[in-house]
């Protein structure tokens, strides 16, 4: 009796489970409108006989189009240390894609919007991984997995933050 009570259950849960995938089907269109957050993001840099560690916040605003594509802005305080810690803003751009899962990816390139920050060419882009979740699909989990700077040169950055609409 127990046995058969606890196959039941299983196979209850596995069952909700199986039925609740398959009514989610997202796509990149469950990601539409203005998402803004913050992301925790560090990179660490060597030159052989100095490593530095820096430790990036970024205030996002950003608007996915439910078609693929992403624009608005960011507010990046960077941390140095044994500095004063500085802040620019940026513009951002980019594409995203998001699987039935509910998980996908994102390119995002970033430019500052004031010379005083650096040079406005080509921009800093990052690589990130999605997860959109929460009631009604409000919760935009993100994870920077690296991204490479105007030239082409790899940046070690890693990071994670939540955006919520």
């Amino acid at each position: 009796m127990k046995r058969r009570m606890m196959l039941g259950l299983a196979l209850l849960l596995v069952g909700g489970e199986v039925t609740t995938a398959r009514a989610v089907g997202f796509d990149s269109g469950s990601l539409r409108g203005r998402y803004t957050g913050h992301l925790n993001v560090g990179a660490t840099f060597s030159d052989g006989t100095t490593t530095q560690r820096l430790e990036v916040q970024l205030l996002t605003a950003l608007k996915f189009d439910g078609k693929a594509a992403v624009e608005g802005a960011s507010r990046i305080t960077v941390a140095v240390p044994g500095q004063m810690a500085f802040t620019c803003p940026f513009s951002v751009t980019g594409t995203y894609e998001i699987a039935e899962t509910g998980l996908g990816t994102a390119t995002l390139v970033l430019v500052p919007s004031d010379p005083a920050c650096g040079d406005s060419g080509p921009g800093v882009t990052l690589q990130a991984s999605l997860a959109v979740g929460g009631e009604r699909r409000r919760r935009l989990d993100v994870s920077i997995s690296g991204g490479t700077d105007p030239s082409g040169e790899v940046l070690p950055i890693t990071g994670a933050g939540m955006l919520e609409k």
